[in-house]
């Protein structure tokens, strides 16, 4: 497991990605910091393999994905994110496969539900 500090420490913002405006997610708030999103991961269990919890996690993946995508990070700082949660070899999965395999659909909303659903509270 990774503190939040570390993850701030070692995943800062490409050159691309500080240039772009965040873009307002769930009920219309500013995109979350890192650390916000950090903080509502570490609330959700880890996966379990051969749960029958695939679908869930990969809708939290995706979900993951646009949160940080929109807090002006890139999609590698998610998948390194969840690699830490829930990691491929131990938890029986491909989490790079699932990241580029859609999600389109799936937005931060849906990983701010989730985590919501394990007891995580939006600050502020």
């Amino acid at each position: 497991r990774y503190s939040i500090d570390e993850f701030d420490d070692l995943l800062q913002p490409t050159a691309e990605s500080t240039c772009l405006e965040p873009a307002p997610i769930w009920h219309g708030q500013q995109a979350s910091n890192l650390q916000e999103i950090a903080e509502a991961l570490s609330v959700i269990p880890r996966r379990i393999a051969g749960s029958n919890s695939y679908s869930d996690y990969r809708n939290l993946l995706w979900g993951l994905i646009s949160a940080v995508e929109e807090a002006g990070y890139s999609k590698s700082v998610a998948i390194e994110m969840m690699e830490a949660h829930s990691p491929s070899q131990s938890c029986g999965w491909n989490i790079k496969q699932v990241a580029k395999s859609g999600g389109e659909q799936i937005h931060a909303g849906t990983f701010f539900y989730i985590a919501k659903s394990h007891g995580w509270r939006r600050h502020g």
